[in-house]
């Protein structure tokens, strides 16, 4: 009888649905696309806050790298020869990001997404699903990709897409350059 009574208890307490929330894409970070993705090595190790590289972009006097935490933290840090670095980073989990759809030029779902930029030249907008990098300079030179991401060149522009391949594809299905 006490094993029937304990039975039915945990079914009271466990609910009658197994349905998962629906925000359990916000909710859970550590089990968004991007953390799932397998990481690459990067010129000068991981940056600060970073748990993961995700893609390599190497353009004009930039080397960036895309990264991750799976607390819910995206970034974009350069670790290029230039001198001049930067590491800037977003907690999706904390921001009041706004649920929309992704910059210009983009196609994806609708998500919470936040975005900033350096210098006004490089942008970044993160997603749990995949992050948009913009890079604006007038000559680009030229262009290589590796990881996670791909990309595609305009006049003055590059716009990278880092995320899984559907993802990727879903969001820039006309990119010129693939990350190997």
């Amino acid at each position: 009888m006490r094993g029937l009574i304990a039975i039915f208890a945990v079914l009271l307490l466990t609910g009658c649905s197994t349905e998962e929330p629906k925000d359990w894409l916000l909710k859970d970070p550590s089990r968004w696309p991007l953390a799932a993705l397998l990481g690459t090595a990067s010129r000068s190790g991981i940056p600060d806050g970073a748990e993961k590289v995700l893609a390599r972009i190497q353009v004009s006097k930039y080397d960036l790298v895309p990264w991750i935490h799976s607390k819910g933290v995206c970034g974009l840090a350069d670790q290029g020869s230039s001198g001049y670095t930067f590491n800037m980073s977003q907690d999706l989990t904390k921001s009041e990001g706004n649920v929309t759809t992704a910059e210009e030029g983009f196609a994806g779902p609708k998500e919470l997404m936040t975005g900033s930029n350096m210098e006004s030249s490089v942008t970044l907008w993160c997603s749990p699903t995949r992050m948009f990098v913009i890079v604006e300079a007038k000559d680009l030179g030229k262009v290589r990709i590796y990881g996670n991401a791909a990309a595609k060149k305009t006049k003055g522009k590059l716009t990278v897409v880092v995320g899984t391949p559907e993802a990727v594809k879903q969001s820039l299905p006309d990119a010129t350059m693939i990350g190997r």
